[in-house]
């Protein structure tokens, strides 16, 4: 394309922006060890993600001011960048069965499974693994609203650890048992969290890594929905088709959950904090909404509030995480910049051809 050029392995520093009259006029990069400078002509749109966005936003000195300042970077527009840190957060359930009708763990780590994938492009690592997934709707959980706050992602086979990046202590309880053991692992996921995490500077490098805390299960609905979550999925398996599977759940020997009573409330509490773990969906650092909204980034156009010539288009922008997986929707807000970007009215032409 003769108007597209892909600049490989360069790292964005900062915007350039004019502080005289707030427009962003270029990007600066490093490349082969030196530093560049590109000029926009018309607009700069930042697509880095939930978690480097965000970065570059405040390396530019668009940011809360107390935290630009402590960094020593000048501030050009005082947002809340960064701020609300959304992310779908998850518990591996194991269920032990009595018959062979999984995949062990030996069997997915085996040289032969391997070598068939590679071979002949087959076997469980051509599979997203992901067999069956349900979504749930609590209704104490968002009283009033339809939307699910529970998904239930089913894989059979008993999750190996060693993929999951879980200290060595906590994989070892949850690796207690046979690897040779048929069974099923159930991944609950929290889709509409309370919670809600943030992004900062650990310093003015663009090198360094930002410090990211997700603040999970800070408040305590979020708890309570992932236990109202876990009852269900108890009920679940004791269905006689379950039972007759011979379905056993898996006790996960945790030493520091060992004085809660298996299965009650508080043993699941210890549980969900200590083995939660993170789907990746991270969200909402550069959030949308109304321009005279405080908590907001972004204008319903991917504008940078007070800046000129510059948007945000990833998953920076959700106002909340959806109650999915959020590739489609990410997606879509590539889409609808592209038509804010030309001035399509989109909206209009679907409603038109319905």
């Amino acid at each position: 394309m003769r108007n597209l050029h892909v600049s490989l392995q360069s790292f964005a520093t900062k915007v350039q922006i004019d502080e005289s009259d707030k427009t962003a006029k270029g990007v600066y990069y490093i490349k082969d060890g030196r530093k560049h400078y590109v000029k926009a002509r018309r607009e700069i749109i930042l697509s880095g993600g939930t978690i480097n966005t965000p970065q570059l936003l405040l390396l530019s000195g668009i940011g809360p001011s107390s935290h630009l300042k402590e960094k020593n970077i000048p501030v050009i527009a005082d947002l809340p960048v960064g701020q609300n840190l959304q992310d779908h957060l998850y518990i591996p359930l194991l269920s032990h069965i009595n018959q062979s009708l999984s995949i062990t763990r030996d069997g997915v780590e085996s040289y032969w499974m391997k070598l068939l994938y590679a071979l002949l492009g087959k076997g469980i690592y051509s599979t997203s693994s992901l067999d069956t997934s349900a979504f749930l709707h609590l209704e104490k959980a968002n009283v009033g609203k339809r939307y699910p706050d529970i998904q239930m992602i089913f894989f059979a086979t008993l999750f190996s650890v060693n993929v999951l990046n879980y200290e060595g202590h906590i994989a070892s309880a949850l690796l207690n048992s046979d690897a040779n053991q048929h069974g099923f692992t159930t991944a609950l996921c929290l889709t509409r969290p309370f919670s809600r995490g943030q992004i900062t500077l650990k310093s003015n490098d663009p090198f360094d890594h930002p410090t990211i805390d997700p603040k999970f299960l800070e408040d305590e609905r979020d708890v309570k929905t992932l236990i109202g979550g876990i009852r269900i999925w108890e009920k679940l398996m004791e269905t006689p088709d379950m039972k007759a599977l011979g379905v056993d759940i898996d006790r996960m020997k945790m030493p520091f959950c060992s004085n809660h009573k298996f299965r009650s409330d508080e043993y699941w509490e210890c549980l969900i904090r200590h083995i939660g773990i993170t789907e990746y969906h991270h969200s909402g650092t550069c959030k949308m909404g109304p321009i005279d909204d405080p908590r907001t980034v972004v204008d319903p156009e991917l504008r940078v509030k007070g800046i000129k010539s510059l948007r945000v288009a990833d998953a920076s922008v959700f106002p909340n995480v959806t109650s999915g997986n959020i590739n489609a929707p990410v997606i879509m807000v590539g889409e609808k910049a592209a038509d804010l970007i030309i001035g399509k009215d989109t909206v209009s032409e679907f409603r038109r051809n319905i």
